[in-house]
This record gives C-alpha cells, sequence and structure tokens, in this order.
C-alpha cells in the first residue's frame, strides 16, 4: 500500500509541477516552448548564498506597480518584491515564478518552519492578469498530498533509516575486503559490489538532501563523504528539476546536447553525430554532469 502511493505522489508531482505553470507540459516544451534561461544567464551563477533579512523592509511589499514581483501560493497573492533578496536558497528562485502559481514548490521544498514563514509574507495589492487557475489534476493532486500527511505517511520510519544505512555499510565492507584479493575475478567483483555500495550511497544522499528536519540536516553531508556529490550543488540542480520539469532552457537534466538528443532538434543546431547516438550512448551517458 505505502509504495502503490508514494508512487502515484510521484508520478502525480511530476505532472502538477507543470500544471501548475500556465498550462505548461513536458511534450509542449520541447516542441514549442522557447529557453526562457540561457547556459551563459547570470541565473547560473546564483547559488544558496542569500542571507536572512536583516531590516523590516523585507517583509514590506513595493509600492510601484512596474517592479513588483507577485507569486500565488494557495490562491493567495503575496509580494515578495524586496523579500526575495532574503530568500535562503538565493533570489533565482522567486524570480522564475514572477506571476505563477508556487504551490508545489512552496510545500514541496520547505520545511514546518518554512512554511510558518508564509504568513509574514507581504499579500499583494493587485492580481496580475491572464495567469490560470490551477488544473483539476493539480487540485487533486493537493487533496491527495494533504491525505497524505494527515494519515501520517510522511512520518520517518527509523526502521527504514537504520536498514538502508545498514544495506550500504554492509555492501561497502564487502567490496573492500572482496579488494585485498589480487586475483582478475576478485578484483572484478569488488569493482561489482562497490558500485552496488555508491548507487546506494547516492540514493541516500538524494533522500538526506530533499528530505527536512533535524535528521536530514545531520546526514545532508552524507553526500559529499559517501555519495560524492555536493550537497548545496546538487540540490539547485535537482530541485530545479523537480520544480520546472523538463522546461528547455531550465532544467538542465535535459541540457544533454549536443553528446545526446533527447528530441529531434533545429535542423540549424542538429549534429552530424546524432545519427549514431544510439551506438556511442554509454560514453556521454558516464560523462554527464561528472
Amino acid at each position: 500500500m505505502l509504495s502503490k502511493k508514494l508512487i502515484l505522489l510521484g508520478a502525480a508531482a511530476e505532472l502538477c509541477s507543470v500544471n501548475a505553470f500556465q498550462g505548461f507540459t513536458p511534450m509542449q516544451g520541447i516542441q514549442s516552448r522557447k529557453p526562457q534561461i540561457s547556459r551563459a544567464s547570470p541565473l547560473r551563477q546564483f547559488r544558496m548564498t542569500a542571507t536572512a533579512p536583516g531590516d523590516s523592509e523585507t517583509y514590506q511589499g513595493t509600492q510601484t506597480l512596474e517592479n513588483q514581483l507577485r507569486v500565488r501560493i494557495d490562491d493567495v497573492w503575496y509580494d515578495l518584491s524586496r523579500w526575495r533578496k532574503a530568500h535562503p536558497a538565493g533570489t533565482h528562485w522567486i524570480d522564475l515564478y514572477r506571476d505563477q502559481d508556487a504551490t508545489e514548490v512552496m510545500y514541496g521544498f520547505h520545511s514546518d518552519k518554512g512554511m510558518e514563514m508564509l504568513k509574514r509574507l507581504p499579500k499583494a495589492k493587485t492580481v496580475p492578469e491572464g495567469v490560470k487557475e490551477p488544473s483539476s489534476a493539480t487540485m487533486n493532486f493537493r487533496k491527495f498530498r494533504k491525505q497524505l500527511v494527515d494519515d501520517g505517511w510522511f512520518e520517518r520510519d527509523w526502521a527504514h533509516e537504520a536498514f538502508n544505512l545498514g544495506s550500504w555499510a554492509v555492501w561497502l565492507t564487502a567490496g573492500i575486503m572482496l579488494a585485498q584479493f589480487s586475483t582478475f575475478p576478485m578484483q572484478f567483483a569488488a569493482a561489482m559490489v562497490l558500485g552496488v555500495s555508491n548507487t546506494i550511497a547516492g540514493w541516500l544522499s538524494h533522500d538526506y538532501v530533499h528530505g527536512r528536519g533535524k535528521f536530514a540536516d545531520f546526514m545532508r553531508p552524507f553526500g559529499y563523504l559517501c555519495g560524492g556529490m555536493g550537497p548545496t550543488w546538487w540540490s539547485d540542480k535537482h530541485n530545479l528539476h523537480h520544480a520546472r520539469t523538463n522546461e528547455v532552457g531550465i532544467d538542465e537534466d535535459i541540457a544533454t546536447d549536443p553528446a545526446l538528443y533527447i528530441w529531434a532538434p533545429d535542423p540549424k543546431n542538429d549534429a552530424p553525430w546524432r545519427k549514431y547516438q544510439g551506438l556511442y550512448l554509454p560514453l556521454p551517458m558516464s560523462l554527464l554532469f561528472f
């Protein structure tokens, strides 16, 4: 029952994170949507460097309509024109949702403490025109997520956490022990076992960086100590993937060309080796985001 509900929730989240933004769907983005953020954009230079607000004006809106930055959360429009600079994850996250609905991202990426801060944000005095209402799929997802929260599905299972860490430790230990033998079969077996260990470490790091609460905060360094990935870099990139799934020019997880083309590009941007990418697929896949 748990696995079925979580799988359904994950699939619905990917769909609704897209439906929430102007009725956009992944295939529409591939075929017609122009990139909003180029690779050379200043957005790529931002990382989690913003600090907490230093003055009360941060929590006030702006009186100037032309520079208003309004974001909708739970059918309420907020004016984040000044507060954006205080956002702990950087201003670019706020800028991405100008005149858009950010409900799913707000609930998906923030702790209970962060959600409490929502009450302090200034309400927008005006509402942008032409913003579509959430789709029925989005509204059903919100109800389903609330049901899962109320039923306790998001409570941490400590026995399961111990099993996950124990599995990683067992595979790692077995790989190290096999590596002590100099014969080729044992060295090959060690490489395979250590590969499984590293895969488990990667998924555990994924969960700890995504997670919220004191335990996730404490375990976040596991990512670079045992999984080989920087939590800050990975969090910014991967959260962007979940927030703006498959949007060309924003989601870096689909920015794999010219090594690998996920869809047929515009003829002027095509490469002669694309027709052969099925043959050399393992090489670029092993080097992506290296």
